[in-house]
């Protein structure tokens, strides 16, 4: 008897929840908490179009960085890697969301990076990756208010 009280009870709490009028909260980022982007970019740098993803997490909006400087996290994949995977792999979007900053995350040429020494088409051909990647720097900060005091670069090995 106690049991069906309670499945109708719960059943009555879950059919008339949606009923009552609910107001999403603003956090102090001015921006829907439960809300994350994930956006694609791409420049032509050097004859090439070289592309990347920036996660946005909860909260976050150009108004607050524009206000307080964002801190930003560049990810970088390894060799045969992808964007996706390394955000796959990596845990920062969990961080991002936690902590309130910015994550990068570019694409190599052919999944690849010019270390200088190994691996890849991007040595083959000689890119400019470091150049790449402060252009792609610049490209965001355009966007988002990025603290250059508090920008970070991470990745996996070529």
């Amino acid at each position: 008897m106690k049991l069906n009280v309670l499945v109708t009870l719960m059943f009555a709490v879950t059919a008339f929840s949606g009923c009552l009028g609910y107001e999403e909260e603003e956090n102090e980022t001015g921006n829907d908490q439960n809300e994350a982007l994930l956006d694609e970019e791409c420049i032509e740098f050097e004859g090439l179009e070289r592309c990347w993803n920036v996660y946005i997490p909860q909260g976050i909006n150009p108004n607050y960085c524009l206000n307080v400087s964002c801190p930003i996290v560049i990810d970088i994949h390894g060799f045969g890697g992808t964007p996706e995977m390394q955000k796959a792999v990596s845990g920062f979007d969990d961080l991002a969301d936690e902590y309130g900053f910015l994550v990068v995350y570019p694409r190599g040429y052919e999944n690849s990076w010019n270390s200088g020494w190994c691996c890849g088409e991007a040595r083959d051909e000689g890119l400019n990756d470091v150049g790449f990647l402060i252009k792609m720097t610049l490209e965001v900060e355009q966007i988002w208010n990025t603290d250059p005091e508090r920008r970070y670069v991470t990745g996996l090995s070529n």
